[in-house]
């Protein structure tokens, strides 16, 4: 399993203490970023799991993205919404802090296009690996139906195989 790459604590304004001040533009684009990196790396630990057996491990990772992705959407949706926010602000930003929002808000973007490759890949790939073991079951039912249709029958519990009586 690949390593995967640490980014800081994605955190949403819930998580800040009474005395903390808002979050500013760039902080929460920043945030966003990063919480868009950290899913990008959880579908790609997905993707593993699914093509090495890691089922088990792959309702964790699923716990953990919904999560994520919760806290991005919420983030998202304000209040005011993030989009909203960059709109009214973007024009009075210094130039080059108006340059590194839109630097990330560019590295949100990709990492989000490449999340939804990622995405689509693993519905495949489990799609794939659900049509193999569903033929394979199939395989094993055949073969049973195959061999107990071959076999001699086996005798029935409760009933004499010879009459006595007769």
């Amino acid at each position: 399993m690949t390593q995967r790459t640490t980014y800081p604590t994605f955190r949403h304004d819930g998580d800040r203490g009474r005395d903390e001040q808002p979050p500013t533009l760039f902080e929460e684009l920043s945030q966003r970023r990063d919480g868009v990196l950290q899913l990008l790396d959880l579908a790609r630990e997905q993707l593993q799991l699914i093509e090495g057996d890691g089922f088990d491990s792959l309702w964790q990772l699923q716990l953990q993205k919904e999560k994520l992705a919760s806290r991005l959407s919420v983030q998202s949706s304000g209040p005011p919404p993030l989009l909203d926010r960059w709109l009214a602000e973007r024009d009075s930003l210094p130039p080059s802090v108006r340059r590194h929002c839109d630097q990330l808000i560019d590295e949100a973007e990709e990492g989000m296009r490449l999340l939804m490759e990622e995405e689509a890949i693993s519905a495949e790939a489990l799609r794939r690996r659900m049509a193999s073991t569903r033929d394979e079951l199939l395989t094993l039912a055949d073969g049973r139906k195959s061999h107990l249709a071959h076999s001699p029958p086996e005798p029935q519990k409760g009933r004499r195989l010879v009459d006595f009586e007769a």
